[in-house]
């Protein structure tokens, strides 16, 4: 008897745990019209589906578009593999404008060297199906050169992008924690590497749009820049730093405050800001090992 009892008790704690479970929202991915030679529409596809697993922010359903306009439309239950009994929440369409592949040169010590590049840009739509409202919608490109200049390195690339756009734009990255005497602080990865430069934000007045009365903004005052020397891919955590005895270094950061990368302009590409020599900075205070 006590036998049964002991696994009625563990089955009803295994449901609970299971029921207890938070829902992740859930994205319907359409396919990707084919007009490219390769199957490189095939490979973003995949690659977008693998960022949005990866991000541990989403579960995915891949669809046909006729399919999930149909579930959007009749908020019917649906059975995809990862989260089969969830409710439409977000529709993302991808078109690709642009794949070339094309060889150049440049001059290095008076001999001419060829350079592979590709270059990869989507049109990006997505719309929470609840509202109806477009969260994004973007033209997004991405170039990658030598052993990378493929369509399945350069979806890889435009698949986290636009992932990490997409989080940003839903749940911007937070200060979760600030401690220690060099303010080492944690917070959500947001497509970071390490060294990458991050501005945390404080949100000041509101900006209201004089026609409407909505809110359409905030004042922003960037209260540091942070480097960020560790990232935990299992938690999807970073630990970044201000860097020791510089500008931010005696900056008062604290929990709650946004968290966004730095962009820099070089030469005609935006990209994110990187700060290596402040690693080493950071090892010789203790900071990181």
């Amino acid at each position: 008897m006590k036998k049964i009892i002991l696994s009625v008790l563990v089955a009803l704690s295994v449901l609970t745990g299971a029921f207890s479970q938070e829902r992740k929202p859930v994205i319907g991915l359409a396919e990707i019209p084919n007009n490219v030679k390769d199957n490189t529409a095939v490979q973003l596809r995949a690659a977008i589906s693998e960022a949005i697993v990866n991000s541990r922010r989403f579960a995915v359903m891949e669809r046909s578009a006729a399919e999930l306009n149909k579930i959007r439309l009749e908020n019917l239950e649906t059975d995809g593999a990862v989260n089969p009994n969830s409710r439409l929440d977000f529709m993302l369409t991808c078109e690709i404008t642009e794949y070339i592949i094309e060889e150049t040169t440049v001059n290095a010590l008076l001999v001419s060297v060829p350079v592979v590049k590709c270059k990869l840009a989507a049109n990006v739509k997505f719309t929470d199906v609840k509202t109806g409202q477009i969260v994004l919608s973007e033209l997004m490109k991405v170039e990658t050169t030598g052993k990378e200049a493929n369509g399945s390195a350069a979806s890889q690339v435009l698949a986290q992008d636009m992932i990490a756009t997409i989080i940003n734009k839903l749940y911007p990255p937070m200060v979760l924690s600030v401690t220690g005497d060099y303010k080492v602080i944690q917070t959500v990865n947001a497509n970071y590497t390490v060294g990458d430069v991050l501005e945390v934000v404080a949100n000041g007045e509101e900006l209201i749009d004089p026609y409407t009365g909505d809110v359409i903004g905030y004042e922003e005052t960037v209260v540091a820049e942070i480097v960020v020397f560790e990232i935990n891919d299992k938690t999807n955590i970073v630990k970044a730093a201000p860097v020791p005895k510089g500008e931010f270094s005696d900056a008062e950061i604290v929990k709650g405050l946004l968290v966004r990368a730095k962009m820099v302009t070089k030469g005609k590409k935006t990209i994110p800001a990187n700060d290596k020599a402040a690693l080493s900075k950071f090892k010789s205070a203790k900071i990181m090992k």
